[in-house]
């Protein structure tokens, strides 16, 4: 992955990370997986 790739994968794993605590503010297991499964997306 190219510079702009991973930051772009970051930026977007951000905001989805966002969105989850803005719409279940409280721990719950699957939100807690899905949050992440995306930041494995920019792993080298």
């Amino acid at each position: 992955m190219n510079d702009r790739t991973v930051l772009a994968t970051k930026l977007a794993n951000s905001a989805m990370e966002a969105l989850a605590d803005h719409l279940h503010p409280e721990f719950h297991p699957v939100i807690g997986k899905l949050k992440d499964m995306p930041s494995a997306w920019c792993w080298r």
